[in-house]
């Protein structure tokens, strides 16, 4: 998908951009013509990922576009720490740029699944349709229509 944001940029010159990752961004990596696997805070981790959003960066702000990452929440297959060192990249990304900002999903998904008393993963990752619908709607929709307001 990196290599096609540039193109996608320039063809929608979107006000806004949602960037929602998670598992995969948090697993161990390996990268093109390096045998060794990286983890989420190693150095070289880290300097993929900044190249990367720094590339983005560039091409969103030829259109004023501004980038919105959605932080990870707790899952009953996630491992924790992975989630909070994911969590802390994105706020590093979000001091560093000031058209970067992090979105809050994980606090409503811990408060909808306080409230229900269960996880509302059926698989144990994705959330139930009724659950995301509500993320939509009450986190999404508000912070992308604020966003485009400003």
């Amino acid at each position: 998908m990196q290599g096609e944001w540039p193109s996608l940029i320039r063809q929608c010159g979107p006000e806004v951009l949602l960037l929602v990752g998670s598992l995969a961004g948090q697993s161990d990596q390996r990268y093109a013509g390096d045998d060794r696997w990286y983890h989420l805070g190693d150095g070289r981790y880290t300097a993929v990922h900044d190249g990367t959003i720094s590339q983005l960066l560039a091409e969103e702000h030829a259109y004023g576009t501004e980038v919105l990452f959605a932080n990870s929440s707790y899952s009953p297959s996630c491992a924790r720490e992975r989630v909070d060192d994911w969590n802390a990249l994105l706020a590093t990304w979000a001091g560093r740029w000031s058209d970067v900002s992090v979105v809050d999903i994980a606090g409503p998904i811990a408060d909808a699944e306080a409230a229900a008393g269960h996880s509302l993963r059926p698989d144990a990752l994705h959330l139930d349709d009724a659950t995301l619908q509500m993320i939509v709607q009450t986190v999404y929709v508000p912070v992308i229509e604020a966003a485009v307001d400003r």
